[in-house]
């Protein structure tokens, strides 16, 4: 089964754009919908993934998110 992270990420295709003008509100809406237990999993997921990264800056992070194997 998919990591939840791996799902979530797979809302942000390379045309995401064409659905919406808003990162956030994708993610807002996404999470929103999502029970408690695997907005949980998600949180610690998404965390694990931003100390393992050590970026240093907005834009790093964002490139690396777009080069992750979950995009694959």
């Amino acid at each position: 089964m998919s990591s939840e992270l791996r799902k979530f990420a797979c809302c942000f295709r390379a045309d995401w754009r064409s659905h919406s003008d808003s990162f956030f509100k994708i993610a807002y809406e996404y999470i929103q919908n999502l029970p408690i237990d695997r907005k949980e999993a998600l949180a610690d997921e998404f965390r694990d993934f931003l100390q393992d990264s050590e970026v240093t800056s907005d834009e790093a992070l964002l490139q690396l998110w777009y080069e992750c194997e979950f995009h694959r």
